[in-house]
């Protein structure tokens, strides 16, 4: 018979696949919170909130685009943009 042992585990290549998926499960939920504010600003916002709901949809975009190449956790650019997001809201239904 022959005597091969099978390959040892890549445990840095686990923990680097691990840690990408916890940045993406992040960024991704604090754009769906975002995309949500955006919404309700299209909803209950009027005329303000077509305007506003917009540029909402189009800086969640960016943002998660900035998120995903950023070094690091990423989450502070989604998080700024959940911020503008939560804000346009506020500014709309006034």
């Amino acid at each position: 018979m022959s005597e091969q042992t099978p390959p040892a585990m890549d445990y840095a290549e686990h923990e680097r696949t691990y840690e990408g998926f916890l940045k993406l499960s992040k960024i991704s939920c604090i754009a769906i919170g975002s995309i949500l504010w955006a919404l309700l600003t299209f909803t209950f916002g009027g005329g303000l909130g077509m305007f506003l709901g917009t540029v909402s949809i189009i800086a969640v975009t960016i943002g998660l685009v900035v998120s995903l190449f950023s070094k690091g956790d990423g989450v502070i650019p989604s998080s700024i943009v959940f911020g503008i997001c939560l804000l346009f809201f506020l500014v709309s239904s006034l």
